[in-house]
């Protein structure tokens, strides 16, 4: 560090003793709720994006940038920027409860899984889930704080983008689902991926649940010093519809309703954690006959023209599809798929075509890799321009019973907002055709 450099330090050093103001970084869901926190505590703060970012930014304490923007934005060269979980995390009661989940596949329903263990199984208590699941953590914690609660649960879905930065908040509790390559378009390259998620486990204080194949990518996880729960890749025991979690501890999901065998792994995580949180066994079985699959992850949203159609439209990488199709096994299914790149390796495309569809209809910029994969798997593939005519293709190219599979594969920028206008597209165009 230069002379320079060191002055400016000290300079903002003495500034911020007398001043409490920070910028944030992007008007979306997750700026919005800072904002609104920061009135609710009486907090100074700006709010721009990039149309209007000021360009003097020494009148600011802290920067706090949406996870959503990468790391390659210019307004990560100052050395103002605190992420938003760092910003947030003194202004949580500290007798509440964080369990933070991350993974590249499966992190919304582990996350969704555990908060319904959590309520159903502490009903004395608060619980709350958010954070990448959909409600902003800043919204969570004005509720907490206007409400006056002291103790509690929160279940934390933490992106990649969210967990990277951060260097003071930490979990109780932490679990990694799985590994594989993913953002590579937002992140510099697959180790700042990987490690933002080794990031994340470092920051837990109690307990860190992950699957052992994540020691090939985090050797130093052995050496943590917290209880570490190390998940064999062939956890899954079933017998008669019960789940063996551990030696003499037994879940029954005879009644789930939740498809695939991807979901016996979320299932069985988020119950080891929930045991863990004095939750009886007992009860847990009898809560998971009622979670419901979530919005847009395997979920059956329509039976016209006795066709099975299923929204997946959640499904953002080649991990996620491939345990789509395998959802349906042995039956195979009329995909739907592809959108924007976002650099996911896709050796076992045809592979896995070839095995689980019938044949599939793509969209978007790349749409030509997928049409070759399906050209190497011996199954149709055909281009549409729209939902709408992917939709009327296969309304009128399958037959009764056939299940019909939006599961993208990729993000939907090219052509929507998010995954969610994308799966009101797919339903409205099965109600019109």
């Amino acid at each position: 560090m230069n002379y320079s450099e060191s002055l400016d330090r000290i300079i903002f050093f003495i500034q911020s003793k007398y001043m409490k103001k920070i910028l944030i970084y992007w008007r979306g869901k997750v700026g919005q709720s800072l904002a609104h926190f920061c009135d609710l505590i009486n907090y100074e703060y700006e709010i721009c994006d990039d149309s209007d970012a000021p360009e003097n930014l020494d009148i600011f304490d802290s920067i706090v940038p949406s996870p959503g923007i990468p790391s390659s934005h210019k307004i990560y060269e100052s050395w103002k920027i605190t992420s938003e979980l760092d910003f947030l995390f003194p202004y949580i009661p500290s007798s509440f409860q964080i369990h933070a989940i991350t993974g590249t596949d499966g992190k919304s329903t582990t996350s969704w899984i555990l908060y319904n263990f959590l309520k159903s199984g502490l009903p004395d208590l608060p619980v709350y889930i958010g954070g990448n699941f959909g409600t902003p953590l800043a919204e969570i914690i004005a509720n907490i704080k206007t409400l006056e609660q002291k103790n509690g649960h929160i279940v934390l879905e933490v992106s990649s983008f969210m967990a990277y930065h951060i260097e003071k908040f930490t979990a109780h509790n932490s679990i990694l689902t799985n590994l594989h390559p993913d953002h590579l378009d937002w992140h510099k390259n697959l180790h700042e991926y990987y490690y933002a998620k080794l990031n994340l486990l470092g920051h837990t204080k109690e307990t860190i649940l992950y699957p052992k194949s994540a020691l090939t990518s985090f050797p130093e996880l052995i050496d943590f010093p917290i209880n570490s729960i190390v998940l064999p890749d062939d956890i899954i025991q079933i017998t008669d519809g019960i789940l063996q979690l551990r030696e003499e501890l037994f879940l029954d999901i005879s009644e789930r309703q939740l498809y695939g065998a991807h979901n016996l792994k979320n299932i069985f995580v988020s119950a080891l954690l929930a045991v863990q949180l004095w939750i009886p066994v007992k009860k847990l079985s009898e809560i998971l006959k009622e979670i419901p699959a979530l919005p847009h992850r395997l979920q059956k949203v329509s039976e016209k023209n006795q066709r099975i159609w299923i929204d997946d439209s959640k499904s953002t990488t080649a991990q996620s599809l491939y345990a789509a199709l395998w959802a349906f096994s042995p039956k195979k299914v009329h995909l739907i798929a592809w959108w924007k790149d976002k650099w996911d390796p896709f050796e076992n495309l045809a592979e896995n075509l070839a095995q689980h569809c019938i044949q599939c209809v793509t969209l978007g910029e790349t749409k030509h890799i997928f049409l070759q994969a399906a050209h190497d798997a011996f199954i149709p593939g055909i281009p549409a321009a729209t939902m709408s005519e992917a939709v009327q293709y296969l309304m009128q190219n399958s037959s009764a019973d056939d299940i019909i599979l939006l599961s993208p594969w990729c993000s939907s920028f090219d052509m929507f907002k998010n995954y969610e206008e994308r799966a009101q597209q797919f339903v409205e165009a099965i109600s019109q055709n």
